[in-house]
């Protein structure tokens, strides 16, 4: 397919000249560079600072390394130097550039040719459906974020709603792949986690390149806190934004869908039902996901008026029945227990002596407990309704971030310590102190 000096390029170091960091990551990197508009543009003022070799390629419409490397001659057969003259004259305006500018369309050129020769290798050689398998690169990210920004006014992107690289890397590749994935809020990660994380953090890989082993920095491990409703509500508006980003999915038709689903935790239930979990919130975000999946069909494309391409679907499948059955209040196992106890409520008799039940004694909390409770927890329930002890960091501003597993973590459980409810904190709760 390539020729011998066009595959001798991946044996050398060549690109190192290029500023751009030869590795395992630049094969996957590379995929993205050739046709990222940002990448170019700043590759093109980062070696002529003046921006006339920028000025000249956008006059010509070569927005790109891969319009670039085909612009004039093929990574197969370069171009004389009789025709690369008059491909660099003919996008002068007819005027021969100057020996400085030919040396920077040369090399410019060459740089195209060996990103795109790169770019089909890749192809061939990785399953590019394997999570995480494509990147942009970092300009083509701030570049996205600058453009959402301005689009998106009022909207501060910055902070908790800023999506991480990684997730916006794992968005792109939904896109590249064609292939719809829930992704879960624990992936939702930030950007500032992404700074704060010292290389130290990062796993070690081993990977086979060619024959050779080497030993790399993975990609970090980074799981978004997901354990009260305002973490979760930040966790999914990163995930909408990032969708945004990719052109995938609309910020307003996403944000929609996450609204729909917190407000499900706050409506009001019959008697003897239970308030919803999270963990139904979760299996409805995961079912619309999965319907998705199986309603599309075809690659991604706009709708008729220009909607997203997900836009449409996510519309119709959001009130689906098959989602609205996860988001049911579910019957309250007190009220089961209460049932069940209260079928003999006198009209039956029995032979013996009514039987009579010792009340549970209270649970109260020890010395060592009353000492050790913030300031701001005191006067508050220390137990549950089953003697079990409630959870001091879940109920504080910083919340819990141990593991959680049925709604308790080993702490204690994840309820209010003023009402006892499941779907919120201290923080967050309204209901008045008696």
């Amino acid at each position: 397919m390539f020729s011998k000096h066009d595959t001798s390029i991946f044996k050398t170091n060549r690109l190192h000249d290029f500023g751009f960091v030869v590795g395992p990551s630049v094969r996957i990197s590379a995929m993205a560079l050739v046709d990222s508009e940002a990448a170019f543009a700043s590759h093109c003022n980062a070696i002529d600072k003046s921006k006339e070799l920028f000025n000249l390629c956008i006059n010509a419409n070569l927005t790109s390394f891969m319009r670039m490397a085909f612009a004039v001659g093929t990574p197969q057969t370069p171009a004389s130097d009789e025709t690369f003259k008059e491909f660099a004259t003919g996008i002068n305006g007819g005027i021969e550039p100057s020996i400085t500018m030919m040396s920077l369309l040369r090399r410019l050129h060459f740089e195209s040719v060996t990103m795109v020769v790169a770019h089909l290798k890749t192809n061939v050689s990785i399953d590019a459906g394997a999570e995480g398998a494509r990147k942009l690169p970092p300009v083509e990210k701030v570049a996205r974020l600058q453009e959402q920004q301005a689009r998106l006014k009022g909207l501060a992107i910055r902070g908790e709603l800023q999506p991480s690289y990684a997730l916006i890397d794992l968005v792109a590749s939904i896109h590249d792949t064609g292939s719809i994935v829930w992704i879960a809020p624990s992936k939702c990660t930030k950007r500032d986690s992404e700074v704060q994380q010292s290389l130290k953090e990062r796993p070690t890989t081993l990977t086979v390149e060619q024959q050779t082993l080497r030993l790399s920095a993975g990609e970090p491990k980074i799981k978004a806190d997901t354990s009260n409703e305002l973490l979760m509500q930040w966790a999914l508006q990163r995930r909408g934004l990032a969708f945004d980003q990719c052109r995938l999915i609309s910020n307003d038709v996403h944000d929609r869908w996450v609204q729909y689903l917190l407000t499900q935790l706050t409506k009001e239930v019959p008697t003897g039902y239970t308030k919803l979990q999270m963990e139904q919130v979760l299996r409805a975000d995961r079912e619309l996901f999965t319907l998705m999946a199986q309603e599309h069909v075809g690659p991604f494309a706009n709708g008729p008026r220009g909607e997203l391409p997900l836009d449409l679907l996510m519309g119709q499948l959001m009130h689906d029945p098959r989602i609205s059955l996860h988001l049911l209040p579910l019957p309250s196992t007190s009220a089961k227990s209460s049932s069940s106890h209260s079928v003999d409520d006198g009209s039956k008799k029995t032979g013996g002596p009514p039987r009579t039940v010792t009340p549970k004694k209270k649970a109260k909390p020890t010395g060592k407990a009353k000492a050790n409770c913030p300031d701001e927890l005191k006067g508050y329930h220390q137990f549950d309704d089953h003697g079990n002890p409630i959870c001091w960091a879940f109920n504080m501003s910083k919340g819990c971030s141990e593991e959680t597993k049925d709604g308790r973590c080993k702490k204690g459980s994840h309820i209010c310590i003023k009402c006892k409810r499941s779907n919120h904190s201290l923080v967050t709760c309204r209901v008045k102190k008696s």
